[in-house]
């Protein structure tokens, strides 16, 4: 059963992801400013020392766009930018730079990003697993649980299935990121009850 109608990705007390394009391309021209003939972005926004990190960090609400995680739950250094098509594809790529637009690159953790690793999406399925477009809200859900799982309309793909598998999106430590997510966000709206059990929590998902 389905916990959440909407993004699986948000809790009831996060922002929503929108206007990710327009605020890719508000980025790049800031970035132009100072950088104008760059062409491989990544190297230039991905150092967590670079100035323009935690700006694209925030396009995506300082969120993982795989898995949710916040920055709330885990460091700024933990978070990585992602190549969405692995940038050594050479069928879509003649070099590395020509992979840093900032259309293919997406805000990951740690966690998400080493797991997806040389993982190559079917280009059938680019747009449907687009952290950025938004179709991926309704591939995967939150049940009752509170864990990720396959939608039912897309449970008997296997590509789907095999980028489920490959970025571990089943694992025990999102359901608990989740929760965490859900529990920091009744404590900033006042309710100071949940101090301890949020440690505990925190605890328990740093052993993962």
């Amino acid at each position: 059963m389905i916990y959440v109608i909407g993004d699986y990705r948000v809790s009831r007390f996060c922002p929503v992801f929108n206007n990710i394009q327009d605020k890719k391309d508000d980025l790049v021209q800031l970035i132009r400013q100072k950088h104008p003939r760059a062409t491989d972005l990544y190297a230039i926004i991905s150092p967590n020392k670079s100035e323009f990190k935690i700006p694209f960090m925030s396009v995506y609400n300082c969120k993982c766009s795989y898995c949710g995680v916040s920055i709330d739950i885990i460091p700024k250094d933990n978070f990585e930018v992602d190549h969405y098509i692995y940038k050594k594809n050479t069928a879509k790529f003649k070099t590395v730079a020509q992979a840093g637009t900032i259309k293919n690159l997406v805000l990951a953790c740690r966690r998400c990003n080493h797991q997806k690793g040389k993982y190559t999406i079917p280009d059938a399925f680019l747009d449907t697993l687009s952290p950025d477009l938004g179709q991926i809200k309704s591939v995967f859900i939150r049940n009752n649980n509170f864990e990720i799982s396959i939608a039912e309309e897309y449970a008997d793909s296997p590509v789907i299935k095999a980028f489920y598998d490959k970025l571990q999106l089943g694992q025990e430590v999102h359901r608990l990121d989740f929760l965490l997510m859900e529990m920091l966000g009744r404590q900033n709206s006042g309710d100071h009850t949940l101090g301890q059990a949020i440690a505990l929590l925190k605890k328990k998902r740093n052993l993962l």
